[in-house]
């Protein structure tokens, strides 16, 4: 049980992760959502 939870813990901040990464490029790039 504690292994899933730990999978959940890295998908969730994996997620998270790479949302911010997309946002800072467009970011730079001057992308406008």
């Amino acid at each position: 049980r504690a292994q899933a939870l730990l999978m959940a813990v890295y998908d969730n901040l994996g997620k998270g992760a790479s949302g911010a990464a997309v946002q800072n490029l467009d970011l730079m790039l001057g992308i406008k959502h």
